[in-house]
Formats: C-alpha cells, structure tokens, sequence
C-alpha cells in the first residue's frame, strides 16, 4: 500500500536536490509543498513528518532559512518512511507464513 503519495515523492526528490545543488526553482519547491499540504500522505506519522517538511521549505525558499533543518527534516521523513515499509514487508511475510 502506498502510504506516501506522488505529491510527497516529488517534493522530497526537489528538496534533495535543493540540498544538493542549491539550484533548484524554489516557486517549483513551494508548489510541491502545497501539494503535499493539500494530499498528505495516508499514514498520521508521515503526515506530520511531512508537514514539518514542508515549514521547512517555504523557510528555506522563501525566508532563506536554513540548509541544516531543510536537511534535517528531509532524513526525519525518509527514516520513517523506510521503517513503515519494512514493516510493511514483515506483515507481507507474516501473512504468508500462516
């Protein structure tokens, strides 16, 4: 089950590439924000992780707030993420177990 979303996956792919490089479109970034603002991800975890990335990007697009933040709620969301997908698996693997 997909609990993140496309709009979530394009932000977070831009907000790399933001850390990356710096180069990215920051009215292109804002606009992936809203997107994820107006389609959370399905699961409450990610929602509020995503939401938290999405502060710091309008801070660092708009208000030339800081890299570090940016970057550390970017690492906050992936970690969760991944760890709801394993778990994810675990259930998978459970289920056929039985």
């Amino acid at each position: 089950m997909d609990f993140e979303g496309s709009h979530t996956r394009d932000l977070m792919s831009l907000a790399h590439q933001a850390l990356r490089s710096g180069t990215v479109d920051k009215g292109a970034l804002c606009a992936a924000a809203i997107k994820v603002i107006d389609n959370p991800p399905r699961d409450g975890i990610l929602r509020s992780l995503a939401d938290h990335v999405c502060q710091a990007v309008f801070d660092w697009a708009c208000f030339e707030g800081s890299p570090a933040r940016l970057e550390g709620v970017v690492k906050g969301y992936e970690t969760a993420s991944h760890a709801l997908h394993a778990l994810q698996v675990e259930e998978r693997l459970n289920t056929l177990q039985h």
